[in-house]
C-alpha cells in the first residue's frame, strides 16, 4: 500500500486533526500552523505519539494572518515533496482560518489530490471531491464509527495541551456502600457531620504521623444501616464498641515508620502517601460516594467509553488537577462534576469554573455535566437557567438512572 502524507491546517480546536490521524495512520504528517496555533501542532503530535503512531512529523509555519495565496503555496510545496518521496498526499482543509481553508481546498483541486472536511457535528468525513475519492484511503465507511473505538482519554487530553491523565480509581467495590448512603439519606447526612467534626482533615498541616496513629484508633458513631456496608468496602473498620467504627488501618505500618524517621529526604512524600487512604475514606463518607453512584449510572447507560473516576490530569507544569469523572462519548470528551449540596451561592460560580475546566480537557466539543445530589428548590431556577446558557446538563437522583439524561 502506498504510504500516506496527511496535510492538515491547525487551529485552536484539535479534534478535526486528531480523528484523521487515527483513521489514516499516515507515514508523514504535515501541519500548517500560524504562530498562534503552533503549540497546538505540538500537542497533536504528542497525542499521535501517545496513540502509537509511527510517523514523521513536519510543521510549516505560516504568517500570523495567512492569505489564500500563502496557504495554497505551502500546500503545493507539501504535495510536491510528498509525491517526490513516493507518498500519496491527502489534504484536510477543516482547520485554520477561513482563508487558510479556501487556499488549501483550491490548491488540492489544482493539484488534483484527494481532500476532505471533518464534520464533527454529523460524525463523518466529507469528500472535498478535488481528486480521487477519499473512500480509496478511508474505506467505504466515512463515519467516525470505525475510529471511535481507538480513541482514548489519553489522546484527547494530550491533544489539548496536558501532559497526561491517570487511570483513575476502581469504583465497583465501593458501589454497595455508595448505594447504602444513597438509600439512607438522613443517616448519611448524620455520619457526614460526625466525620467532619471528629476526624481531622488529612490535608491539614498540623498533625504529625504519631498524631494520625492516635486518630486511627479513635472510634466514632456510625448508624447501623451504614456500618456493615462501609466496613465491607474497607472505608471503615469495625471496633470493639457497638455501632462504632474507626478509619482503615492500611497506613498504620507506614505511619509507625514515619513517626520515628522525621528527617529523611522523602519524608513528606511518604507522609502524603500514608494519609491518602485516610483522605479517601473521609471524602467518600462526606460526599464522593455520590460520584460512585453517578459513574455507575453512566456505565449502565451504555453511552460512554473509557470511563474514569477520580482521575488526575497532569498539566505541562507538573501540577495535577483531579476531575470527578471523565469519559468519551463518541469523539467528544466528557467532564462531570459531582456535588452533594445544592446551595446556589456555591453552585453558580462553580458552573462557570466547570465550563472553563471542561473546555481545557477536550476543547469546544467537550460534553459537560453537573451532578447534584440535593438541589435546593429556592435556587433551582437560577441554576437550571445558567447551566442551560453554558450548555451544562444537570443530573439529579431523579434522572440519573434514565439513559436519555446523558444524551
Amino acid at each position: 500500500m502506498t504510504p500516506l502524507c496527511l496535510i492538515q491546517l491547525i487551529s485552536e480546536q484539535t479534534i478535526q486533526n486528531l480523528l484523521p490521524i487515527h483513521a489514516l495512520q499516515p507515514t508523514l504528517l504535515v501541519h500548517l500552523a500560524t504562530e498562534k496555533t503552533a503549540h497546538r501542532a505540538v500537542h497533536i503530535k504528542d497525542a499521535a505519539l501517545v496513540s502509537g503512531l509511527d510517523a514523521q512529523f513536519e510543521t510549516i509555519r505560516l504568517s500570523l494572518m495567512p492569505s489564500i495565496a500563502e496557504t495554497a503555496r505551502r500546500v503545493k510545496h507539501a504535495v510536491e515533496v510528498s509525491k517526490q518521496a513516493g507518498m500519496l498526499p491527502i489534504v484536510n482543509f477543516t482547520g485554520g482560518t477561513k482563508l487558510m481553508s479556501i487556499g488549501a481546498y483550491q490548491e488540492a483541486a489544482k493539484q488534483q489530490v484527494a481532500s476532505f472536511y471533518v464534520d464533527a457535528q454529523s460524525g463523518q468525513f466529507l469528500d472535498g471531491e478535488t481528486g480521487a475519492a477519499i473512500t480509496s484511503v478511508f474505506g467505504n465507511d466515512l463515519s467516525f464509527s470505525t475510529i471511535i473505538a481507538r480513541l482514548t482519554l489519553d489522546m484527547m487530553v494530550v491533544a489539548n495541551g496536558h501532559q497526561s491523565v491517570s487511570a483513575g480509581r476502581e469504583w465497583s467495590p465501593l458501589l454497595p456502600a455508595a448505594q447504602a448512603l444513597m438509600t439512607n439519606t438522613e443517616d448519611a447526612q448524620a455520619l457526614s457531620q460526625t466525620v467532619l467534626k471528629q476526624l481531622p482533615d488529612p490535608n491539614g498541616k498540623n498533625l504529625r504521623p504519631a498524631d494520625w496513629l492516635a486518630v486511627l484508633d479513635t472510634p466514632f458513631s456510625v448508624p447501623p444501616t451504614l456500618l456493615a456496608p462501609l466496613c465491607d468496602a474497607g472505608i471503615l473498620r469495625p471496633c470493639a464498641s457497638p455501632e462504632k467504627a474507626c478509619l482503615p488501618e492500611i497506613s498504620r505500618e507506614l505511619l509507625q515508620s514515619l513517626s520515628q524517621e522525621k528527617n529523611t529526604p522523602d519524608f513528606f512524600t511518604h507522609f502524603d502517601r500514608a494519609k491518602l487512604p485516610l483522605a479517601q475514606a473521609r471524602n467518600f463518607i462526606t460526599g464522593s460516594w455520590w460520584e460512585v453512584i453517578v459513574v455507575h449510572s453512566m456505565e449502565r447507560s451504555g453511552r460512554f467509553q473509557d470511563l474514569r473516576w477520580s482521575a488526575d490530569i497532569t498539566q505541562q507544569s507538573g501540577a495535577k488537577i483531579e476531575e470527578d469523572i471523565l469519559a468519551l462519548n463518541g469523539a467528544d470528551a466528557v467532564c462531570v462534576s459531582c456535588k452533594t449540596g445544592g446551595a446556589g451561592k456555591k453552585l453558580l460560580p462553580h458552573l462557570e469554573e466547570l465550563s472553563a475546566r471542561s473546555r481545557a480537557v477536550g476543547g469546544a466539543f467537550t460534553r459537560t455535566f453537573l451532578a447534584v445530589q440535593r438541589l435546593l428548590q429556592r435556587n433551582e431556577a437560577s441554576i437550571v437557567s445558567r447551566a442551560r446558557e453554558l450548555r451544562i446538563r444537570l443530573l439529579t437522583p431523579e434522572n440519573i438512572n434514565h439513559p436519555e439524561s446523558f444524551d
